[in-house]
């Protein structure tokens, strides 16, 4: 009889690991709030209800006798995870040590402390003892400290500002908590680690180009270039600090994602994801590189080995020296009446993979605009060359358009590699 999996949080982003459960021929349930969720129509089985209540979760897997549970693309589901795990003694990444640092944007920060990397400044107990910000501090971003992709962030410009920033994040926080730190118009960078046996490997690093022209709210990304100008300064410089916060944090096996700025050659580590990515890295290490994130999560949740083999032999992250980026499609506030050219795009030479949010008829609302919610679409292209790449972009720009009922084009941004 096949056995049942678990996977918290409904996102666009975790359909493919819906998928995968599904063509290993395993049951896949999928647990979330959101009652149209394209990834509960992907699944086996679709629960509605909220993943982020412990009692419900287990629940629901003592009833329906499921024998191992996967983590999506949700933040706040980490902790959820890693606890019911605990308590019902199934396979699990994660440790109480690791929730404690990789939960909590404020806890991440203390870490990267412990282990000498630069900070950037911090002005939250300014903010909660009721002081006002000097000019020249200015401006800063306000975030919850618990929360992803851009929810319940801003930034400001004025102490007014923060006033009704703080609110807001407050009200995103599951945790009623924020920070408040120096806005970083700095390179932004995002590592992906493979944990496997204790030991991390850099499976690739990606230059993030966000977009910083929606009403002072939070950047969202437009497109990755995975030809990282910063991967031998990682490696030359910083694998070695990361490894030892992985022995600090006892952790064994995994996938883990950090965000950092880049000033001067300078790291500063600034939002930790111990889980997959709304990026979707481990789409592209599977076409270029031949190992499947998907299938080692699979495996482990299952009780089995999360990788055997000679993983180093297969991780370079260089990517085989290929031109790599993805296009993120962001959009504007509107209904989508017409999506045009996608189909033609998919048989682009340099076209790899795509991971679509929406589709014809999807509403994008006000409250998604300055977060990953707006995303219509990330997708992946490969070249060997940087000419051919950025063609292959441009190429993607020319033809994409989606439209609203009155045949105006909701696509906000176009994303440029320089």
């Amino acid at each position: 009889m096949s056995k049942k999996l678990l996977i918290l949080g409904a996102n666009p982003e975790t359909i493919p690991l819906i998928k995968r459960v599904n063509e290993r021929g395993l049951v896949s349930y999928v647990m979330g709030k959101e009652k149209h969720s394209p990834a509960m129509e992907v699944a086996k089985f679709s629960i509605l209800g909220d993943a982020s209540n412990i009692k419900l979760v287990k629940k629901i897997i003592k009833k329906h006798k499921i024998e191992g549970i996967l983590l999506g693309t949700v933040d706040v589901l980490l902790p959820v995870y890693e606890k019911v795990c605990r308590e019902l003694k199934l396979p699990c990444y994660a440790n109480k040590k690791s929730i404690k640092f990789f939960s909590s944007k404020k806890n991440f920060s203390s870490l990267c402390r412990k282990f000498e990397f630069d900070q950037v400044p911090d002005y939250t107990s300014y903010i909660k003892n009721n002081k006002k910000l000097h000019n020249k501090f200015f401006p800063v971003l306000i975030k919850p400290t618990d929360s992803g992709g851009g929810e319940g962030a801003k930034v400001c410009h004025s102490n007014f500002e923060i006033t009704q920033a703080v609110k807001n994040a407050l009200k995103k926080s599951k945790k009623k908590n924020f920070i408040c730190q120096k806005y970083f118009l700095e390179d932004d960078i995002q590592l992906y680690y493979t944990i496997i046996r204790g030991k991390i490997y850099l499976s690739c690093v990606v230059d993030r180009t966000t977009n910083k022209n929606q009403e002072n709210k939070s950047p969202v990304c437009i497109g990755a270039n995975y030809k990282s100008k910063y991967l031998n300064l990682i490696i030359d410089k910083y694998n070695k600090k990361f490894q030892k916060m992985v022995n600090f944090l006892k952790l064994k096996n995994g996938i883990l994602s950090i965000q950092c700025f880049v000033k001067n050659k300078k790291l500063y580590p600034y939002d930790p994801g111990f889980r997959l990515q709304g990026e979707g890295q481990h789409l592209v290490l599977n076409k270029i590189n031949n190992f499947n994130h998907l299938d080692m999560l699979i495996n482990l949740s299952l009780g089995k080995s999360f990788f055997s083999g000679n993983f180093k032999k297969l991780n370079d992250p260089f990517l085989k020296n290929k031109f790599i980026c993805s296009v993120w499609i962001l959009l504007k506030k509107g209904v989508i009446k017409k999506i045009i050219n996608l189909e033609k795009i998919k048989k682009h030479k340099s076209y790899i993979d795509i991971l679509q949010r929406f589709k014809i008829n999807d509403k994008i609302k006000s409250e998604f605009l300055a977060t990953e919610k707006q995303v219509f679409a990330r997708i992946y292209i490969s070249s060997n060359k940087k000419k051919e790449l950025i063609n292959s972009i441009n190429y993607i720009h020319r033809n994409l358009k989606i439209l609203d009922k009155n045949g105006d084009n909701l696509i906000l941004d176009n994303f440029k590699l320089l």
